[in-house]
């Protein structure tokens, strides 16, 4: 049986939004540039704390176009019901499980603030040194510095193009 390979570019939109659909959510906004220490961790914001659980857990998961994707443990929860509802004999609601539940870690933070970023995922995110926090809505997005750098200058990141798309969005 071959093996399946799963990556962000097998995930679509569509799946994506399908399953955030009708969530309930903090409204994280703002880019944050905070260093990761030796041991991985890294200080969240206080505009994200206050959004974070009271319990102080989160859970980081793959994200798309390669960042992770940090939620609420209430959010999380939410999500992941939603992707354990989908079918496992349909092979894209398969990739979608693995793909987000599979590599979702939950961390704590600590009393300083501190999300420590499981080695697994800054592998698979290219994280070291520096990060890029972007709040995103339900979600923080956290980026390789250089990442978010080739990003940003993307022509699809360009005003214009953004500009030319937003009637759609009714703004």
């Amino acid at each position: 049986m071959a093996s399946e390979n799963i990556n962000d570019t097998d995930i679509t939109l569509d799946m994506v939004e399908s399953v955030e659909s009708n969530l309930s959510y903090p409204d994280f906004s703002g880019t944050y540039t905070p260093k990761i220490d030796e041991k991985g961790r890294f200080f969240v914001p206080s505009k994200f704390r206050e959004l974070l659980d009271k319990d102080a857990v989160c859970t980081i998961t793959h994200g798309l176009d390669g960042c992770l994707w940090l939620y609420s443990k209430p959010v999380w929860a939410e999500v992941s019901l939603n992707l354990s509802r989908l079918s496992d004999t349909n092979r894209d609601d398969r990739f979608l499980k693995r793909y987000f539940l599979g590599g979702a870690k939950e961390c704590d933070m600590d009393k300083q603030g501190r999300v420590l970023i499981p080695p697994d995922l800054r592998e698979f995110a290219k994280i070291g040194g520096e990060i890029q926090l972007v709040g995103i809505g339900n979600k923080i997005e956290i980026w390789a510095s250089d990442s978010w750098n080739g990003y940003e200058s993307n022509d699809k990141f360009d005003a214009e193009y953004i500009a030319e798309n937003l009637d759609n969005l009714k703004l």
